[in-house]
C-alpha cells in the first residue's frame, strides 16, 4: 500500500500465519542470523520489541549489517531500562520480563553495541507507554501477593491506574519522556556505515 516491499522472519509459526493472513506474503519462519538473504538487499530492517528477546545479539547485528544496503537503516525499539517505570517498580517492572528478556537496554548500551557492529546512531526517541507498564507492573505485584488482604485494592488501583495513565500518556507523557529521556520505550534509528 505504501510502496514498501515487505519481508518478515519470525521463529513462531503462529506469528508467521497471522502475518500471512493479514496480507504479508513474504514472511517465513526462522531466525535472521541463519536466513538465506543476499548481501546489501534491504533498505531498512526494523525490530520492535524483538531485540531484547535475542540471547546473543552479536551474530544478529553482524547479519543485519551484511543484508542492509550501504547507508541502510536499522530501527530497534525495546523497553527502556532507565525509564521512570523501571525506577519506580524495580524488580516488578514489566519491562524486565524474566526470563523472556535476555538483555535490558538503555541509551548508552544501544549506542555502544550498535557502534561495535558498524552502525552510526542517527536518532533516539523515547515513548511513554505508562498505561501498559503501570498496569502490568501492578499485575505482577498482585500475582505475587496473593496471600495479602490488599489484593482487591491493588486490582482497583490497577483499573483506575489504566485510565489515569492513559490520560497522562496522551497529554504530557510522551513530551516528558522525550525531554527527560525517561520513557518506557526507547527507539534507535541507526545507519549502516558500510
Amino acid at each position: 500500500e505504501l510502496g514498501w516491499d515487505v519481508y518478515g522472519i519470525d521463529p513462531s509459526p503462529i506469528a508467521v500465519r497471522v502475518a500471512q493472513s493479514r496480507g504479508l506474503r513474504r514472511v517465513s519462519q526462522g531466525y535472521i542470523e541463519t536466513a538465506d538473504i543476499p548481501e546489501s538487499f534491504f533498505d531498512a530492517v526494523t525490530m520492535f520489541h524483538v531485540f531484547e528477546h535475542i540471547p546473543n545479539p552479536n551474530p544478529v547485528l553482524k547479519k543485519i549489517q551484511k543484508i542492509l544496503k550501504p547507508g541502510g537503516r536499522l530501527i530497534i525499539g525495546v523497553p527502556h531500562f532507565r525509564s521512570i517505570g523501571s525506577f519506580l517498580y524495580g524488580r516488578y517492572w514489566a519491562g524486565l520480563s524474566f526470563p523472556l528478556h535476555y538483555f535490558h537496554y538503555d541509551r548508552a548500551s544501544l549506542i555502544s553495541l550498535l557502534g561495535r557492529h558498524g552502525f552510526a546512531v542517527e536518532k533516539i526517541a523515547y515513548a511513554n507507554i505508562a498505561s501498559d507498564i503501570f498496569v502490568s507492573s501492578l499485575e505482577a505485584i498482585r500475582a505475587i501477593s496473593v496471600h495479602y488482604k490488599s489484593e482487591p485494592c491493588i486490582k482497583k488501583i490497577s483499573i483506575l491506574g489504566n485510565h489515569i495513565c492513559g490520560a497522562v500518556d496522551y497529554l504530557i507523557g510522551n513530551c516528558l519522556a522525550q525531554w527527560f529521556r525517561c520513557g518506557s520505550q526507547i527507539t534507535v534509528v541507526s545507519k549502516n556505515k558500510k
